[in-house]
């Protein structure tokens, strides 16, 4: 892994402020804290899947501060998109 690369304690370190942060925050601010998440994970993974899933991640954190519909619709996007990810994992 490159020196400034991401690595798995960073994420838990994001993931563990995130968790409290969310106990004060707007709900969309939870949800945007957890597509940063995604971001975080991809650069960490080897997994092709994970990783288009980030780029397309950015793209809905992006609609967030303009179009709250937009980017809940993005997140729906990103969740069928993963169900039939798992469900294509795992029913082989």
């Amino acid at each position: 892994m490159a020196e400034d690369a991401p690595s798995a304690f960073d994420l838990a370190a994001f993931l563990v402020a995130s968790a409290r942060d969310t106990l004060e925050a707007t709900p969309a601010y939870g949800a945007l804290r957890l597509v940063d998440a995604i971001t975080r994970l991809a650069p960490l993974s080897d997994d092709e899947f994970v990783r288009d899933l980030a780029a397309k991640a950015e793209q809905a954190r992006s609609l967030l501060m303009d179009d709250a519909a937009a980017f809940a619709a993005a997140l729906d996007e990103l969740l069928a998109a993963t169900a039939a990810e798992a469900k294509r994992r795992n029913l082989r």
